[in-house]
């Protein structure tokens, strides 16, 4: 029932620090899958959802959410929750989990939390009834320092002429005035790394995009080694698609936090 859940994520959470983290591979299940957060992994897509179910839930508004998570054998098992008139309502459904109890389970909770660190991100239902009082229905961490290897190189602007690039150590940026600024072996500090690392999690960074095209040439490209695996992505600032959005708000947060170390230097 839920302790198989807890497991699985406590097992993801160490999983998460390992030396050789894949690509994300969409389980053949999501096809059918109408949930409105889908978890495969630890890589969670439309998780601003659940932000705007907590938003409605604080201002009393009746709401309800569906959360998939899929296990290791690639079944999902939903989280769906209902609020109403203050009481929150979950409904644990492991009736397409093979290995699973295959059946719904109803508990009724006080409260729903949302609590966020540096290192990771939980929201949690609380005051439970049944044997757990207190359930995370989604698990995050983004702790940079569990990855053997994390680098990437962003390339952004007229052309891509400006590039944040910590795989080679360098950066480039176009000043508008005919000159460029180059700073050789080039580093960020580690508070940067594990703010641009947090994004890129929060951001389903691994996940396969599907980009709209706006522009005849795209305006970014971002390349990310962690540890065994490597994503490349090309795209666009098409403000009418989600993946689009959420990639271009990726790369804005990069460019912000070095801009911040380059004006701090005097070097911009």
């Amino acid at each position: 029932m839920l302790k198989k859940l807890m497991i699985f994520a406590f097992a993801m959470s160490i999983l998460s620090g390992c030396s050789h983290i894949k690509a994300i591979d969409q389980p053949q299940g999501t096809l059918k899958n109408n949930a409105d957060v889908v978890d495969i992994h630890g890589s969670v897509s439309n998780l601003f959802k659940m932000d705007d179910f907590v938003k409605k839930v604080n201002e009393k508004e009746n709401v309800s959410i569906s959360i998939s998570h899929y296990t290791i054998e690639g079944d999902p098992i939903y989280h769906n929750i209902k609020y109403r008139d203050g009481k929150f309502e979950l409904q644990y459904d492991t009736t397409q989990d093979k290995f699973g109890a295959g059946k719904v389970t109803t508990y009724s909770c006080e409260n729903f939390e949302k609590t966020e660190t540096n290192t990771e991100m939980k929201y949690t239902l609380k005051g439970c009834s049944g044997e757990v009082k207190s359930i995370d229905v989604i698990y995050l961490s983004y702790d940079v320092s569990r990855q053997d290897l994390f680098q990437f190189q962003l390339k952004y602007g007229d052309n891509q002429a400006n590039e944040i690039n910590t795989i080679d150590m360098k950066l480039v940026k176009d000043l508008k005035n005919g000159q460029m600024l180059g700073v050789s072996d080039f580093q960020l500090m580690n508070e940067e790394r594990q703010k641009i690392y947090k994004k890129m999690v929060l951001s389903n960074y691994l996940s396969e995009k599907k980009f709209a095209t706006c522009t005849e040439k795209p305006d970014f490209y971002l390349k990310v080694k962690i540890n065994g695996a490597v994503r490349e992505y090309n795209w666009s600032d098409c403000t009418n698609n989600e993946d689009n959005k959420i990639m271009t708000d990726l790369a804005n947060t990069i460019i912000e936090i070095v801009n911040t170390r380059l004006v701090e230097n005097k070097d911009l």
